[in-house]
C-alpha cells in the first residue's frame, strides 16, 4: 500500500532536510514545478519527473511511495511468523496482559 507522491515528497523533505531548490537541481526539473506540487494535491507531475525526484533522495519510485507507517507493522508480522509456537503463545499472552492494563515491566507468565 502506498501514499501519494506529494505526501512522500513532503515526508522526504522533512526527514532529509534538503531544500526544495536542491531537489529541483538534482532531479533536473523546474523549481516551480516542485513548488506547485508542494502547495497543491492537484498539481500535474509526470512519472518521469517523479522518478528523478525519488532518485535525488537515493531511492526508487516504488520505495519512495511506500507507506513507512506500515513498514513497522509488516516487519513485526514477519518476525512473529518466524517464531516457534511456544514463543508465539508467550508473546500473545504478554500482549493480552498489556492490553488489559497490567504492569508491562513484568514478564509474561509461561503457559
Amino acid at each position: 500500500m502506498g501514499i501519494t507522491f506529494r505526501k512522500a515528497l513532503l515526508s522526504a523533505l522533512g526527514s532529509s532536510g534538503k531544500p526544495l531548490e536542491q531537489i529541483a537541481q538534482e532531479a533536473e526539473i523546474a523549481l516551480e514545478q516542485l513548488e506547485a506540487l508542494v502547495l497543491s494535491d492537484e498539481a500535474i507531475f509526470s512519472v518521469d519527473d517523479a522518478i528523478k525526484v525519488a532518485q535525488s533522495f537515493g531511492t526508487t519510485l516504488d520505495q519512495f511511495l511506500e507507506d513507512s507507517s506500515l513498514s513497522g507493522h509488516v516487519q513485526i508480522a514477519q518476525l512473529y511468523s518466524s517464531l516457534p509456537p511456544l514463543l508465539k503463545a508467550q508473546l500473545e499472552a504478554y500482549a493480552r496482559e498489556l492490553a488489559d492494563g497490567l504492569d508491562p515491566a513484568q514478564p509474561p507468565k509461561p503457559q
